[in-house]
């Protein structure tokens, strides 16, 4: 099943149960094209393992305090203009129902390992396996002040 794709621009999407609402593109604001975007840090394992992590605690946290400013702050300039903390308490209320934080101490499968798309973003797919469903996630980062910063997420529960 298909979340993002290298294509899009910022956006923050959800897929609740399988067969609900769809991923939707949501394109940032057009800005002049520079040079190209500077590398961010150095990724292993262990880096995009916090970087799931704290991406999955940023929507769990914000479904269950329904305040979603602390995600729309984690995320990069161009996700922030595309997604304000309204918007993404829309799109992620389908996940309300599903408690993510069991994802927590698990190891994700990768479904596509991290790897750096031209534009110079990370991207990674993946899913954990928990007590019989399955989280998918599909994250999107992009290098900001020497930091990976959320530019798309997709989660979904199967």
């Amino acid at each position: 099943m298909r979340y993002m794709t290298p294509m899009m621009a910022a956006l923050a999407v959800i897929a609740g149960p399988a067969g609900a609402e769809k991923t939707r593109p949501v394109p940032a604001p057009t800005a002049p094209v520079t040079a190209p975007a500077p590398a961010g840090p150095p990724i292993g394992y262990p880096q995009a393992l916090i970087l799931i992590r704290t991406s999955l605690a940023a929507v769990e946290q914000a479904n269950e305090t329904s305040d979603y400013d602390v995600l729309f702050r984690l995320g990069a300039r161009g996700f922030q203009s595309a997604n304000p903390p309204a918007r993404l308490a829309q799109l992620f209320a389908p996940l309300r129902a599903y408690n993510l934080n069991a994802a927590m101490v698990l190891e994700p499968k990768f479904i596509e390992a991290p790897h750096l798309l031209p534009d110079q973003k990370l991207a990674m797919k993946g899913v954990f396996d928990v007590q019989g469903k399955h989280i998918l996630f599909n994250l999107i980062f992009t290098p900001e002040d020497g930091h990976w910063r959320l530019f798309g997420v997709a989660v979904q529960v199967s």
